[in-house]
């Protein structure tokens, strides 16, 4: 959000009173763990006494790692060492007028280790924020256009691996440390956050039904120029 003027700085003050300066960073690093159960039907079978049955689930862990992999497989293309998933919320400034009722829907990256664009990896992991039911505590500083604040938000996770009959759907909350400094001179402002979405899900794992959870840390830091 730009604010051009004291004047409008007080005007926007008055009208938005809980609507932060900004939240999260655009560019947001992601170390995600994916945890959970699926059934296992095929060793649903019952006991010779036939007024039992004895069933079974497989437990499945996930990480960074494995996510690449599977969108390593279903792409058939095999990134370098050192390659990471990025969360891209380069619309988060118009989240008021994004698709879905003001959330905001991000693009997930495959990049290298130095952040460089490999893959749009979007249609395997989608990420959607809802700003618009962000509550936080801390300083916003309208007037130096700073902020340090705690914020919480509604978020939602999409997995699909349609080559591993995988569709897990999470939905939960981001805990966020959040900061942005005044601009300086040249009218670039420091931001970093870090954000923790915490969330449970279920769906389909191997094409047999899954109940699970999600525990994913984003964390972004970059320097942005105020125009």
């Amino acid at each position: 959000m730009k604010l051009d003027s004291p004047k409008m700085l007080l005007l926007c003050a008055a009208m938005f009173p809980a609507l932060p300066v900004q939240a999260t960073p655009e560019k947001n690093y992601v170390n995600p763990f994916i945890g959970g159960q699926f059934q296992l039907s095929e060793e649903i079978n019952p006991t010779s006494s036939l007024d039992k049955i004895v069933a079974k689930v497989q437990t499945v862990k996930l990480n960074g790692k494995d996510l690449l992999q599977l969108i390593s497989e279903a792409t058939e293309t095999e990134f370098p060492k050192g390659a990471r998933l990025l969360v891209d919320l380069s619309g988060i400034k118009a989240a008021g007028v994004a698709p879905l009722g003001g959330t905001t829907i991000a693009t997930t990256w495959v990049v290298d280790r130095d952040g460089t664009p490999l893959l749009n990896a979007t249609e395997f992991l989608l990420f959607t924020f809802d700003f618009n039911s962000l509550i936080y505590s801390g300083l916003v500083d309208f007037l130096n256009n700073k902020e340090k604040t705690k914020n919480q938000f509604p978020a939602t996770l999409r997995m699909v691996f349609s080559h591993r009959d995988i569709d897990v759907f999470f939905q939960g909350n981001c805990f966020e440390n959040f900061r942005m400094s005044s601009p300086n001179s040249q009218g670039v402002q420091h931001v970093h956050g870090v954000t923790r979405f915490a969330a449970d899900g279920h769906g389909f794992f191997n094409d047999e039904l899954f109940v699970g959870s999600t525990d994913i840390i984003l964390r972004g830091d970059e320097d942005i120029l105020i125009d």
